[in-house]
């Protein structure tokens, strides 16, 4: 993104992560279903180990949702610093 990146193009990246998060929780739930049928573990454990990383990425696009919502915060450090000229 150029350093002069306008409030559009910065909501549009944090639509881009937010899609992301929504592929990455059923791929999740899938890969604890899947690590119940490769390794010796029983198809509950692997239903748990699916569900907690799902729960970690809801966790995660819920505390960044609060943090896109929060009146006058800097997002310099998202985006990295955009240099000052003159």
């Amino acid at each position: 993104m150029p350093a002069t990146a306008t409030q559009d193009e910065r909501i549009r990246v944090d639509y881009l992560r937010f899609d992301l998060l929504l592929v990455a929780i059923p791929i999740a739930l899938f890969s604890g279903l899947l690590s119940a049928a490769l390794l010796p573990i029983s198809q509950a454990a692997g239903l748990v180990i699916g569900a907690a990383t799902a729960a970690v990425l809801v966790a995660y696009s819920m505390y960044e949702l609060v943090r896109l919502d929060s009146p006058n915060t800097e997002r310099s450090d998202e985006f990295g610093e955009i240099p000052q000229t003159g």
